[in-house]
């Protein structure tokens, strides 16, 4: 096979490593990228590491952000009226797995000092039947600790219609540690859902409307900016939607037939 396209969606395979262990996956990254062509990266972020690490040379390198077909036809109002939230509650959520690098114990933070300021706000986290390790546990621990910000907060198990709940939400809260460019920050994205976002990966380089920040003060304080907006966005997003995806099946389609 002569050409041999490799996208890399996020660098977590290396950066979940410290030490040897990191030297080691460099290494063999080093060694793989001397057997293909072009290197896809999905944001500049993450072309400034694969710089960094020696990963490949300048001639392979091909930035293409991610890109998803546009949902369409999906309809606001089952989530609410599932779980019984009035139109006048604002809903922050999340859909993503129980673990370490989803950091759902930040979302949890960012919840409690949201609910300090807005009492008219829940919190879901769609997803929470897939766990890792003892994340359950701690979890479960910080809503005992908090029995106040648990009555806002909703933990729903892995959902296949979850496009279709996430339509309620009013803001997308991604609080990982790690991440390529996610497809649910996308999805959220196409639905004309405003992203808060820790500062990972491509996702500050996805969208004008996304903010991102580091710690959880700040992430509650973009938040609760969100919601003050009443972001219009959602038209706006729609379009880049479809723009970015055309824009993305053109940009392989060169690499491949090359």
């Amino acid at each position: 096979v002569k050409n041999i396209i490799y996208t890399v969606h996020g660098w977590w395979p290396i950066e979940q490593y410290q030490g040897l262990k990191r030297k080691l996956f460099i290494m063999a990254e080093r060694f793989a990228a001397k057997f293909g062509g072009k290197i896809v990266l999905l944001c500049n972020r993450d072309l400034e590491k694969a710089r960094k690490w020696k990963i490949g040379k300048e001639s392979q390198y091909v930035v293409i952000p991610n890109a998803i077909i546009p949902i369409e036809g999906v309809q606001k109002g089952k989530l609410r009226k599932e779980l019984k939230i009035p139109d006048n509650i604002k809903i922050v959520g999340n859909a993503a797995r129980l673990d370490r690098q989803k950091n759902p114990l930040r979302f949890l933070e960012v919840a409690k000092l949201v609910l300090k300021e807005r009492k008219d706000v829940v919190f879901v986290w769609i997803g929470s039947s897939i766990i890792e390790g003892d994340y359950g546990k701690k979890v479960e621990d910080w809503l005992k600790r908090h029995p106040e910000e648990a009555k806002h907060v909703y933990l729903l198990p892995f959902r296949k219609d979850a496009i279709e709940l996430m339509a309620d939400f009013d803001v997308f809260l991604l609080t990982s540690d790690a991440e390529g460019m996610p497809l649910v920050v996308l999805e959220a994205q196409s639905l004309g859902i405003p992203v808060v976002s820790t500062d990972v990966g491509c996702v500050g380089e996805a969208d004008s409307t996304t903010s991102t920040a580091n710690t959880v003060d700040d992430l509650a304080e973009l938040v609760i900016k969100k919601l003050i907006i009443q972001n219009k966005t959602s038209s706006f997003l729609n379009n880049q939607s479809t723009n970015k995806y055309r824009e993305l099946l053109q940009r392989y389609l060169d690499i491949y037939v090359k």
